[in-house]
């Protein structure tokens, strides 16, 4: 059975400032996630973003587990970072979430793919 779920990731841009965007995890292997940038996150939102500025990525927060798909893994301009996050450190009710430290460079396109 497929869990659809929602997140939030939550970047700190150059200047100090946080930027969180809502982000929708379809529970399908091999598809991007969905962005949205003004409120919560759906199946027909966009699959990508464009960092405004130099960013890092900070946290992910997701509700509940998806049961498919286990993990995500981030990309800059399409392109795997390396970085592959296992959904089961990322959940929202838990207060020991890893610290995150991913940049991206302003204008780089960002997604994640579910695996």
């Amino acid at each position: 059975m497929v869990t659809a779920t929602n997140g939030t990731a939550t970047f700190v841009k150059d200047s100090g400032e946080t930027f969180s965007v809502n982000f929708y995890i379809a529970d399908v292997v091999g598809t991007d996630v969905k962005w949205n940038l003004s409120g919560l996150a759906a199946a027909a939102n966009q699959a990508f973003i464009n960092a405004p500025r130099n960013m890092v990525l900070r946290d992910l927060a997701i509700k509940t587990g998806p049961t498919v798909m286990f993990s995500l893994i981030l990309k800059r301009d399409d392109v795997p970072t390396g970085n592959v996050i296992a959904i089961s450190q990322f959940l929202d009710t838990l207060n020991n979430r890893p610290v995150l430290n991913i940049p991206y460079r302003a204008g780089t396109k960002i997604t994640m793919a579910e695996a």
